[in-house]
């Protein structure tokens, strides 16, 4: 939406950035008001429960990793895809819709995958589903040639796995810990 603001509106880069600003500031106005509403939750005192320490356990080095890969592979997708795209022949505006696509197809999977991975006793399926997305999609990005259509159906599929990846690393503190300590 950045590229168009700049082209088409008339914006150049710093109108479109200004313009994300603008909306960054209402959206800040609007959640300042509800603060006054928000009541502090006193929460009792818990005595800290001498445990495994987080450094030697290896569930929380494995999740440590699962969303340092997440986080790796979205935001280099959020730097590179768009000069990928560009080198595979598609415009600046085509790429940046491109990008646009692969964000817009995470929104609903953002909301789903925490839900579905709360109703399974482990959620290794599901990692092994967001695995397999993130290589099918990036491999037909790398090898797709070019084509609209395949690089749209790539882009949905790392859109679907990004958010399945994202959701699960948050939904992990919750479903693999006992005590905000843990956590």
């Amino acid at each position: 939406v950045s590229l168009p603001l700049a082209m088409n509106g008339g914006l150049g880069w710093k109108g479109s950035i200004l313009t994300w600003t603008v909306l960054g500031t209402v959206a800040l106005l609007f959640w300042a008001t509800q603060l006054r509403h928000n009541r502090v939750a006193r929460l009792a005192k818990r005595s800290h429960h001498a445990g495994q320490s987080v450094w030697r356990s290896p569930l929380a080095w494995k999740i440590t990793f699962f969303m340092g890969m997440q986080s790796l592979i979205f935001y280099v997708s959020i730097a590179w895809l768009p000069d990928i795209l560009q080198q595979q022949g598609l415009t600046r505006l085509q790429a940046g819709y491109m990008l646009s696509l692969m964000q817009f197809s995470m929104l609903p999977f953002n909301f789903m995958v925490p839900i579905l991975a709360a109703r399974f006793a482990t959620q290794r399926l599901l990692v092994l589903v967001t695995v397999i997305l993130y290589l099918i999609g990036l491999a037909g990005l790398i090898f797709g040639g070019g084509h609209m259509v395949l690089i749209a159906i790539c882009l949905i599929l790392v859109g679907i796995a990004g958010a399945a990846s994202f959701s699960l690393s948050m939904m992990f503190f919750n479903l693999r810990t006992r005590t905000p300590e843990q956590a």
